[in-house]
């Protein structure tokens, strides 16, 4: 009889101590709770004070009328930009492109007047074959190289007489609309708006003072509002606290698991405090060890779902890689077939101003032989000319007229 009154009173204060620390289970949960509310309302009465201050200052910005500071129209025109030199010209190929030129030109002109001397010299005709070399080198190298870098250093040249003229335009307007007058216009008018813009400042601190003083008042009404039920239920865990430092019949770091001895001598899986504390600390390693390999599971799972993961990511990745190279290789044969396609064009464009001038040199050359002959016919003696004499009638210094 004396073992049941013993086993009634070891399972009736297990019952207290179980409830004791279910009750400061329950006010620790309270006060956090009552924390959390305290720390909205402090962050509402946060937002509610910037907001203030938001709507306050775009009032304040509509409410500010004051005029800007105004610059002449010429004073905020950008200066025109220079043109661009060519960059592939060198003073050295630009004067061998001019010089080409002027060689070719001026060979043809002392070709033409050795044929108008008609002159049977071998002296003379070795400076006629020599001035037609002359002749086709020079307009070759003019039509394939120097025309090109003659017209742009010409186009350049028209468009920096272009600029310059703009440059100065530029200028003058500039300097007629940045007087003394315009100056003092606007160091004026700065002033007007610094006034102004100051005086929006000083309302603004002072608005902003009004709500910083509202916001410290109002975290300190929030203060008060809390903290009595903070102290209230402060003391009461204290009170539960004292009262579970003074149980004596488990030790202090088995009271979270006074449940779970009860449960072991209610049901009688155990039949004295001894082995219930025992079956209690066994179920609790077991509980343990069964959430130790369920979290294990997890961080398996989450590894394995995370290398699955990069791996897809990889993969995207290199599918990337693969197509931005297919995609600048074609880019690449793309601009390659497009430079010889215009080295093409630029090649037959050189061909066809080669053949143009060839065949004006034979037709200046045909125009040259028909004058020479009908200034023959207008001859004297053209009857008594042989037909070869007649053939060579550009060299021909016989010459009387009827």
């Amino acid at each position: 009889m004396s073992n049941e009154m013993k086993m009634t009173e070891i399972i009736a204060e297990l019952e207290r101590i179980d409830g004791l620390y279910e009750r400061y289970q329950h006010l620790d949960r309270q006060m956090n709770g009552i924390s959390g509310e305290k720390e909205k309302e402090d962050e509402a009465l946060g937002n509610d004070v910037v907001l203030t201050l938001h709507e306050y200052r775009e009032a304040q910005d509509e409410k500010f009328n004051a005029k800007k500071p105004s610059i002449a129209a010429p004073c905020l025109a950008a200066p025109p930009c220079a043109p661009e030199k060519p960059k592939d010209i060198t003073a050295k190929n630009f004067f061998m492109a001019s010089a080409s030129g002027l060689v070719a030109l001026g060979s043809f002109i002392i070709w033409c007047v050795l044929a108008a001397l008609n002159s049977d010299s071998i002296l003379v005709g070795l400076l006629s074959g020599l001035l037609t070399i002359v002749i086709l080198g020079a307009a070759g190298y003019w039509f394939a190289v120097g025309s090109h870098k003659v017209t742009a250093v010409v186009e350049w040249q028209a468009k920096q007489a272009e600029w310059e003229k703009q440059q100065a335009e530029w200028e003058a307007a500039f300097n007629r609309a940045a007087t003394e007058q315009e100056s003092q216009r606007f160091l004026a008018e700065c002033q007007t708006y610094d006034t102004a813009f100051l005086s929006l400042v000083d309302v603004c601190s002072k608005k902003y003072r009004e709500e910083f003083a509202r916001y410290e008042a109002g975290l300190e009404a929030i203060k008060d509002k809390y903290l009595k039920k903070l102290n209230d239920i402060h003391e009461e865990i204290q009170g539960v606290l004292t009262q579970l430092e003074q149980v004596t019949l488990i030790h202090s770091s088995l009271i979270p698991s006074a449940w779970r001895i009860l449960n072991m001598l209610r049901t009688g899986r155990a039949d004295t405090l001894k082995e219930a504390i025992n079956l209690a600390a066994d179920e609790e390693r077991k509980d343990a060890e069964e959430a130790a390999r369920q979290e294990e599971a997890m961080q398996q799972q989450r590894l394995m779902e995370q290398q699955a993961h990069d791996a897809r990511m990889h993969n995207a990745a290199m599918e990337r890689a693969a197509e931005e190279e297919a995609r600048a290789m074609r880019a690449h044969n793309a601009a390659m077939e497009r430079a010889a396609a215009d080295q093409a064009r630029a090649a037959e464009r050189q061909a066809r101003e080669a053949a143009k001038q060839t065949e004006m040199a034979k037709q200046q050359a045909r125009d040259a032989q028909r004058a020479a002959s009908a200034r023959c016919a207008r001859c004297a003696n053209y009857s008594k000319c042989s037909y070869q004499v007649r053939q060579n009638a550009a060299n021909c210094s016989a010459y009387t007229p009827k």
